[in-house]
């Protein structure tokens, strides 16, 4: 693991580029690209939709690991928390506190990302030529939909500024990991964290009242219609949160995010980013 990483070092552009050469591709690719197939109809005329997703809603790793101490303690010391004496809560205390110890040593080391021989390397953000950057649009009733929100509320296509963003089409690692999330009534982005496994915000998904999703399309690298690394549907989602907008709360917005088991390893294709376990100096 590097340095940078186990002090959370920002890079700069210049020294991500000393430090990380972008290089070629190693090797041709043998995989194949592959497509999610539409349902066919038994009919012309007939609209078939693909069945939705179940999934699971997850207790987030710090607060399960506090039940699970406060759990095992009832049955240990056979009385109330309230009722303990103060040696007793003294020992739960440091029990919960290794165990916060160890959920974040483990959040800290987090999940290895990969980048494969196919694919070359460019890990300086691309640029694109002026005549083709796409200027920031704000839509008419963002006025009147940003002066009815409440103390406390966010809204969930908020983009802080400055608004640094403009269009690129490069295919090269790391950026062939994102790509468009297409989910019903709209679309998103996301980025390949593991083989089969796409991280993106929870309140794009359509959640069900029986606790499932409607079905979701990942395209990496999708630019103007173009997919060239095919594209894959789902077969499971994993959240703490099912967040609903066009308004998010504060503790929406802590938790505003979903991981999506994909039904292809496009990760084999695209690599995938890792993981790592979220830092409060990132505020």
């Amino acid at each position: 693991m590097s340095e940078d990483r186990i002090l959370n070092k920002p890079l700069s552009r210049d020294e991500v580029a000393r430090r990380h050469p972008a290089r070629p591709a190693l090797r041709e690719p043998e995989l194949a690209v592959s497509f999610r197939p539409m349902p066919a109809p038994p009919k012309p005329g007939v609209r078939v939709f693909p069945p939705p997703v179940s999934g699971g809603l997850l207790e987030r790793p710090d607060r399960a690991a506090v039940s699970e101490v406060l759990r095992g303690a009832s049955k240990r010391f056979g009385a109330r928390l309230e009722d303990l004496p103060a040696d007793q809560l003294r020992e739960l205390s440091s029990e919960i506190a290794e165990r916060l110890a160890q959920v974040s040593r483990i959040q800290a080391n987090g999940t290895e990302g990969f980048l494969p021989d196919h694919l070359p390397f460019k890990p300086v953000l691309p640029q694109l030529e002026e005549r083709r950057r796409v200027r920031p649009f704000i839509g008419p009733r963002a006025g009147l939909q940003l002066g009815r929100l409440q103390p406390g509320e966010f809204q969930a296509t908020t983009i802080f500024p400055p608004d640094q963003r403009y269009l690129f089409d490069d295919t090269s690692f790391p950026w062939c990991t994102t790509g468009r999330v297409d989910v019903t009534g709209g679309w998103g982005s996301g980025t390949l964290v593991g083989p089969r496994h796409l991280l993106c915000a929870s309140h794009m998904m359509t959640w069900n009242p029986d606790n499932t999703v409607n079905q979701v399309t990942f395209t990496p690298s999708y630019f103007d219609g173009n997919a060239p690394f095919g594209n894959a549907g789902i077969i499971h989602w994993y959240a703490y949160r099912k967040v609903v907008g066009p308004t998010l709360s504060v503790a929406d917005t802590e938790e505003d995010y979903v991981c999506l088991v994909l039904d292809q390893r496009l990760g084999d294709l695209c690599g995938w980013m890792g993981t790592r376990g979220y830092d409060s100096s990132w505020d």
